[in-house]
């Protein structure tokens, strides 16, 4: 009996001393501030402006300047202003009809641009000296003129003889100087005649060396066009030719254009450009 009793105060003694251990850790915890020191909010010291976002530098230091990624965009081929008179310019598709002969003669009819005919001082005195621009003008207020007396300037007519279109031409010659419109219908479509009327003017002009000639025969634009054997008729078309710019030597048909800007030197403006102002 004695020795539960001892046994049994020596387990309450163990209790009694773990509750009072636990009763002070208790106590510390729950004491203000008692783990302040670990949970105090720290002042940082950092510059504000490290803080703030990073401005993206506007190009790389020492990057070289690049104009531009890609190929230079192709730049439509300009129209040139410069219409040279003819006596059809004053029909609302005349403009076009210049225009159309002009392209024909730089293009398969160049033969006749590079000829200069024998009698060339008698329809244009300033030819020989002038440039492939001023020689077509010539040539195309030429067959204006031969066109007026041939068509009145109307594309679709039909001439005795199944003549076709504003220059009257025949089927077998088209089609023998291998010109694309070679039928009558085809050839009452004015663009096509007058490109087909350049193709011919290639054969003769340079073959005769003669722009109305009667050498054995009439030669050059006289040997095809009609117009060109009767005097009211010629004589009317070569004082029109004469009286024109591009026939009046010293004449200045049109002022310089200043040229375009190269592309190379179009560029936007990069950060060191601002720093140097306008100019």
């Amino acid at each position: 009996m004695l020795a539960s009793t001892r046994i049994l105060g020596g387990i309450l003694a163990v209790v009694w001393g773990l509750a009072a251990i636990a009763e002070e850790d208790l106590a510390e915890m729950a004491t203000p501030g008692a783990l302040a020191g670990e949970a105090a909010p720290v002042e940082l010291a950092a510059d504000p402006a490290v803080l703030g976002p990073i401005p993206r530098p506007l190009s790389r230091p020492g990057a070289p300047v690049v104009l531009h990624l890609y190929p230079a965009p192709v730049r439509p081929r300009a129209r040139d202003p410069y219409l040279p008179a003819a006596q059809w310019n004053d029909r609302p598709e005349g403009p076009l009809w210049t225009r159309t002969m002009i392209s024909a003669l730089e293009g398969h009819g160049h033969e006749v641009i590079e000829t200069v005919p024998d009698d060339i001082s008698e329809w244009c005195p300033a030819y020989a000296g002038n440039d492939a621009d001023e020689r077509a003008a010539f040539w195309v207020g030429l067959m204006s003129g031969v066109s007026h007396y041939e068509s009145r300037h109307i594309p679709d007519v039909v001439g005795a003889g199944l003549y076709y279109g504003l220059l009257q031409i025949y089927p077998g010659t088209a089609d023998a100087v291998d010109c694309r419109a070679d039928s009558g219908s085809e050839l009452r479509s004015a663009v096509p005649n007058l490109s087909c009327a350049v193709r011919i003017m290639s054969v003769v002009v340079p073959d005769h060396q003669a722009v109305g000639l009667r050498r054995g025969g009439w030669q050059g634009i006289a040997n095809q066009w009609g117009p060109m054997t009767r005097n009211f008729a010629r004589e009317a078309i070569r004082d029109y030719t004469r009286s024109q710019d591009y026939c009046q030597v010293g004449m200045i048909r049109s002022a310089p254009r200043p040229p375009a800007r190269p592309y190379d030197l179009v560029r936007t403006a990069g950060p060191d450009d601002a720093s140097r102002g306008p100019g």
